[in-house]
């Protein structure tokens, strides 16, 4: 659909994409000019890869704390984010793997919705709240 923005001079076109996880429809703004099938598929490819990059930084940033480190180095930023972003792979894998563990971690973690398709936040809650339970660590056996 072909749309004019109120004090914009150009067109844009607005796209509805139906989501079989969401009840809603996702509504793509684009200035891209649209011919043809294949070009709206394109418009809708980018945008969701580029949601999950967007994701994926949101995530790190909440769940992690990665804005509130206090390295200043630019190169233990980079490593900092390198292993941030090994330990959210290893969460992706185990999301993957559709294992037991998945689903009693997936159990102990509370889900904002229950049809979401972004398992990852459910996922490190879950942990989290499996490893709360240890509020006292290892301790050392009575010498």
């Amino acid at each position: 659909m072909q749309i004019e923005l109120i004090n914009h001079k150009e067109m844009y076109y607005l796209i509805f994409v139906y989501l079989e996880e969401a009840k809603e429809p996702m509504m793509l703004l684009t200035n891209k000019k649209i011919e043809s099938k294949n070009d709206v598929i394109q418009i809708v490819m980018y945008y969701t890869s580029r949601w999950k990059i967007e994701e994926h930084f949101r995530f790190k940033k909440y769940e992690f704390g990665f804005e509130n480190f206090r390295v200043r180095k630019f190169n233990s930023i980079k490593h900092l984010s390198f292993c941030l972003d090994i330990a959210i792979s290893f969460l992706s894998i185990l999301i993957e793997s559709q294992s037991k563990i998945y689903y009693e971690i997936l159990s102990n973690g509370k889900g904002l919705r229950t049809d979401s398709y972004l398992k990852l936040y459910q996922v490190i809650s879950g942990i989290t709240n499996i490893l709360g339970h240890k509020q006292n660590g290892i301790r050392e056996k009575d010498k």
